[in-house]
């Protein structure tokens, strides 16, 4: 039986996650504040050096 050889791609930037790297789920919070985003699991990079704004 072969492994199933899968990737998990950022909801902000799209590009796949490592899977040596931490994952970042996103909460309702960001949704709002990001429509679009396709998805809830995010890079390290993207959740980590997002500036957020009084919007």
């Amino acid at each position: 039986m072969s492994a199933v050889n899968f990737r998990i791609a950022c909801c902000k930037c799209g590009k796949p996650i490592p899977l040596t790297q931490n994952i970042y789920a996103l909460d309702g919070e960001w949704q709002r504040r990001f429509p679009t985003m396709r998805g809830t699991l995010a890079y390290q990079q993207c959740a980590l050096r997002t500036a957020w704004r009084n919007i």
